[in-house]
């Protein structure tokens, strides 16, 4: 794999926020290329249950099915077209967005 460029660091007061996921996801657009991959710790990753009604993640599902979907790993499996990916090798309070030549990281103060 190719060596990333990071483009920038954004701050977030927790819980992640769709207005700065979306900042960030427009930092690598502005740079020609994809957001591909979002890597976050699972804590983090816990956050996007809490922005649904922002418009990220389903309303039509209740908090059991969400929870059940979520602990399955089924759900969310994508980002604005991004595969999310949890994970313990992304520090908490750091969300990576990555594209094929870029990174830009989001950093979730709690």
């Amino acid at each position: 794999m190719a060596e990333l460029t990071q483009i920038s660091t954004l701050p977030c007061v927790a819980p992640l926020c769709i207005e700065v996921m979306a900042d960030a996801f427009a930092l690598v657009l502005a740079e020609g290329d994809q957001p591909e991959k979002v890597l976050l710790h699972p804590r983090d990753y816990a956050d996007l249950l809490k922005v649904g009604r922002a418009g990220l993640l389903s309303e039509s599902l209740t908090l059991e099915e969400k929870s059940q979907m979520l602990s399955d790993g089924k759900w969310p499996k994508t980002l604005w077209g991004a595969e999310a990916i949890r994970t313990l090798e992304v520090e908490a309070g750091m969300v990576h967005i990555l594209g094929s030549s870029c990174v830009v990281k989001v950093e979730v103060y709690r």
